[in-house]
């Protein structure tokens, strides 16, 4: 029999033993066309929303509860290195990547944002003997049932 179209699967084989031998294989096989359909919807918008990202000319971020991050934009990456002169990385700890007197303030933003509260901040930062103006907006991603990520 020719088949027209193939088909992504799962394979699952046990081995049928008789006497410590092994007399045959008994298989199970699984369509996967859905899952594999999921999966590349899932990594196209995930493209398009580091599209979206990567072309902003804010600085965005993304962070968990313990202050780490789990996603930013190439814009916040040079801005980080031009304010505090950091490297960031996926994971790094925003709290404990500046100095102590920078995370304690940062601290306090966060641990509002992460309660849930949406708020802006503007200041002044000197960078290199140079005043620069900065508006500084956390917004807490929350689920369906209000809560916090």
């Amino acid at each position: 029999m020719l088949f027209r179209s193939l088909v992504p699967v799962y394979l699952y084989g046990v081995p049928v033993k008789y006497n410590d031998k092994i007399i045959s294989i008994y298989g199970i096989y699984v369509d996967v066309t859905d899952r594999k359909r999921a999966i590349e919807a899932l990594k196209e918008r995930e493209a398009h929303l580091s599209a979206i990202l990567e072309n902003l000319p804010s600085l965005i971020m993304f962070v968990d509860k313990d202050y780490k991050i789990l996603s930013f934009n190439n814009t916040l990456r040079l801005g980080y290195i031009q304010m505090y002169g950091i490297r960031l990385d996926i994971g790094s700890n925003l709290i404990d990547s500046v100095s102590e007197e920078t995370g304690k303030i940062w601290k306090k933003r966060y641990d509002r944002a992460l309660k849930g509260e949406r708020f802006t901040i503007e200041e002044t930062i000197n960078i290199n003997g140079e005043d620069h103006y900065y508006k500084t907006s956390f917004n807490p991603i929350t689920t369906a049932n209000n809560e916090t990520l």
